[in-house]
C-alpha cells in the first residue's frame, strides 16, 4: 500500500488545524465539477492566446501540464465523480474513486487517431475505479499501484487500436509498443489522465490547502495603475461553532496578455552584406572584459531595476475563490473565477466543485 500519511481523523467537532472529513467506511460521496472559459474579446482566440498556467493552476486543475491532451477537450465541461470510503484510520483516508462522467472531447478539433486514442483513455478511466489514499492533511493523495494501473490502461487502449485496424503486428511493432507502454508507465500516465478527465479531484484536494480558522486579512492597497507588479488581496474565513466552514479570497492584479494579428504580422528583414563560402570562416574576436575595458560590468554594485511600466499589454485582472464546507468536514461548494478586463470585453475562467447531496449511492455511468 502506498506509504503516505499521518492525520488524525477525529470524530470531534472541527477545529483549526484538524479540519478533516468526518466519514465512515462504506459511505459514498458524490461531486459534480464544471469548468468554463468565456472570451468576449475576438482578438484573443484559442489559436493566438491560450490559458496562462497560473490561471489554470488557480482554478484547481492541472490540465495545462498535459497540453497534449487538454487541447482535445471542450472549453465548457461538466464532469462527475464519486468516492466510496474504504478505510478511515488515525493516519489516512482511503477511498475508491469512480469517474461517473469524464471530461468531454472537442469533436471539432479532435479527429482520426487522436480522437480514437483520447476516447479510449476516457472510457477506460470511467470504467475502472481507482483506490486512492489521502495524506494526513488531505491536500495530497496517491493512487494505489499507479504504475501497474497505467500499464493496464495503455495495454488496453493499444490492443483496442490494433483490433480496430485489423492488421497483424510485426515483432518490431510489438517491441516498440512495449517500450512505449513502459515509458508511459514510468511517467505515471494514470495520474496524468485521471487529472485530465476528472479535474474535480484536484479541486477537492486543493480545498484542504488552507488555514481553517476565523480571520480577515488585507494585503496591499487598491490598484491605481502606477505599477504592473501591484496586487491587492482580501482574505476572510469563518470556522463556525458547529464545525462548518466558509472562506473568500479576492485578488486584484495586472495580467500581461500579448496577442498579435497573424494577418498583420510582419517579420523583420535582416540585410546581409556578404555570403560566406566554404573557403571563408567567421573570425571570432574575444571581448576584453577587464576593468579598463569599455565592456566591463561592475557586478559588485550592479542593481537590477525591473520595468514596472503599465502599457497596452497589461490588463486589470481579478481572481476570486469562494469555498464552503459542512459540519462533516467535506467541501460542499468551491468556486474559482479569474476575470481579465480586455479593451472590448472580458476573458473569464470559472471552475465550480459542488457536492451533490442526497445522490443515490449506486454507481452512475454516463
Amino acid at each position: 500500500m502506498l506509504g503516505l500519511l499521518a492525520v488524525s481523523l477525529t470524530t470531534a467537532a472541527q477545529t483549526s488545524g484538524t479540519f478533516v472529513p468526518q466519514v465512515k467506511k462504506g459511505q459514498v460521496i458524490h461531486y459534480e465539477y464544471s469548468i468554463e472559459s468565456v472570451n468576449d474579446d475576438s482578438r484573443f482566440t484559442d489559436d493566438k492566446l491560450g490559458p496562462n498556467q497560473n490561471e489554470w493552476t488557480l482554478l484547481g486543475t492541472r490540465l495545462q501540464l498535459y497540453a497534449g491532451f487538454s487541447e482535445f477537450l471542450s472549453n465548457v465541461q461538466t464532469t462527475a465523480f464519486s468516492m466510496e470510503v474504504l478505510e478511515v484510520t488515525p493516519y489516512s483516508l482511503t477511498v475508491s474513486l469512480s469517474v461517473d462522467k469524464g471530461a468531454e472531447i472537442d469533436t471539432i478539433r479532435t479527429t482520426g487517431d487522436d480522437f480514437f486514442f483520447v476516447q479510449m483513455v476516457r472510457e477506460y478511466i470511467m470504467n475502472h475505479p481507482f483506490v486512492i489514499t489521502f495524506t494526513r492533511d488531505m491536500n495530497a493523495y496517491g493512487i494505489a499501484d499507479a504504475r501497474i494501473e497505467g500499464r493496464k490502461m495503455m495495454e488496453s487502449v493499444y490492443q483496442t487500436y490494433v483490433n480496430k485496424e485489423g492488421k497483424k503486428q510485426t515483432d518490431e511493432e510489438k517491441k516498440e509498443a512495449r517500450e512505449s507502454i513502459m515509458l508511459l508507465q514510468n511517467l505515471k500516465i494514470i495520474d496524468m489522465m485521471l487529472t485530465v478527465f476528472c479535474p474535480g479531484i484536484e479541486m477537492f484536494r486543493q480545498f484542504y490547502y488552507q488555514d481553517f480558522a476565523t480571520f480577515e486579512n488585507v494585503f496591499g492597497s487598491p490598484l491605481d495603475d502606477t505599477d504592473n507588479r501591484k496586487t491587492y488581496e482580501v482574505v476572510s474565513s469563518n470556522l463556525a461553532a458547529d464545525g462548518s466552514f466558509e472562506s473568500t479570497w479576492s485578488k486584484d492584479y495586472y495580467k500581461y496578455m500579448f496577442v498579435h494579428d497573424a494577418d498583420e504580422w510582419e517579420s523583420d528583414t535582416v540585410a546581409v552584406d556578404t555570403v560566406s563560402s566554404d573557403d571563408e570562416r567567421l573570425e571570432v574576436v574575444p571581448v576584453d572584459s577587464t576593468e579598463d575595458s569599455e565592456y566591463a560590468v561592475d557586478t559588485d554594485n550592479y542593481v537590477f531595476t525591473p520595468d514596472t511600466t503599465l502599457n497596452e499589454n497589461y490588463h486589470r485582472a481579478n481572481f476570486t475563490r469562494h469555498q464552503r464546507a459542512g459540519v462533516d468536514g467535506l467541501p460542499t461548494f468551491c468556486e474559482d473565477k479569474c476575470r481579465v478586463s480586455l479593451p472590448t470585453g472580458d476573458f473569464v475562467y470559472t471552475a465550480v466543485l459542488r457536492r451533490t447531496d442526497k445522490a443515490a449511492d449506486k454507481k452512475r455511468k454516463q
